[in-house]
């Protein structure tokens, strides 16, 4: 398994020597929080809504050598600050089709002596990565072009935000549909565009909706019609993973594309 970390960019085994020993338990899945009410004079009790999932916790082992005491030392001081002051980004290759990527901050970070306390040959490291979602996502993105027939959407295991653009419309009406082909949400707008134009939904901003005029970027959820229910993500629920079943996404005129980075827990 083919696995690096880095923060702020830096490649900490390559600068710092830190050599990642592995992520324990990175497959598991956060522990969910049910909803529990006891019923008088009944066993047990009834799950009710909703449904919650903590941030994941990873847990990363690593080792650090760098040779002289001082070399060691200067070393342990610089990557304790790096850790401490910016964010932290694993990314798991375990020989699949694709990279899975994890973001967090480091808490604990545990720094223990190999050989001598006072005088190690080195350091044993156990970083402590407090992600702010469940989710692992993949690195690369995918995407899809849009047209007026239902295009299948490759999701994860989780729900995916989508960044969205439409050219060359007028008036266009974006539907989401579950695998059975029943729509899910519509996203009808009042707009006419010019050669050039676009319009921009991103979900990755909570529904954040733009649209450029001959170059120029501006607010546009005014053009959205107030009876648009459409979903600010595309949940793989509303197919079946294992199976292949996808839910899809059409456009009514105009040209467009979807982009989209896979979700799993």
């Amino acid at each position: 398994m083919a696995t690096t970390i880095t923060a702020n960019g830096r490649n900490l085994t390559s600068l710092y020597g830190l050599a990642l020993k592995g992520v324990p338990k990175w497959r598991s899945v956060p522990t969910r929080v049910f909803t529990k009410v006891q019923v008088r004079g009944r066993a047990g009790a009834l799950f009710t809504t909703p449904v919650s999932m903590p941030t994941r916790q990873l847990q990363l082992v690593g080792v650090m050598a760098r040779g002289p005491a001082a070399l060691l030392v200067s070393s342990q001081d610089a990557l304790k600050s790096l850790l401490t002051s910016n964010l932290i980004r694993v990314k798991v290759d375990d020989g699949g089709s694709f990279v899975r990527v994890a973001e967090g901050y480091a808490n604990p970070l545990d720094v223990e002596a190999l050989g001598r306390s006072m005088s190690p040959v080195g350091t044993n490291w156990t970083i402590g990565l407090d992600c702010p979602t469940p989710y692992w996502r993949e690195d690369d993105w995918s995407s899809a072009a849009l047209s007026t027939t239902p295009v299948p959407l490759l999701l994860g295991t989780a729900p995916s935000p989508t960044l969205i653009r439409i050219m060359n419309a007028t008036n266009p009406v974006l539907t989401y549909r579950d695998a059975s082909g029943i729509p899910r949400g519509t996203m009808t707008f009042t707009i006419t565009q010019a050669a050039g134009d676009y319009l921009e939904i991103d979900m990755l901003l909570f529904g954040k909706i733009r649209k450029s005029v001959s170059g120029t970027v501006t607010d546009a959820r005014s053009t959205l019609s107030t009876s648009s229910d459409f979903p600010w993500a595309f949940d793989a629920q509303d197919g079946d993973y294992a199976t292949a079943q996808l839910p899809t996404l059409e456009l009514s005129t105009g040209t467009g594309v979807a982009y989209w980075q896979r979700y799993f827990l």
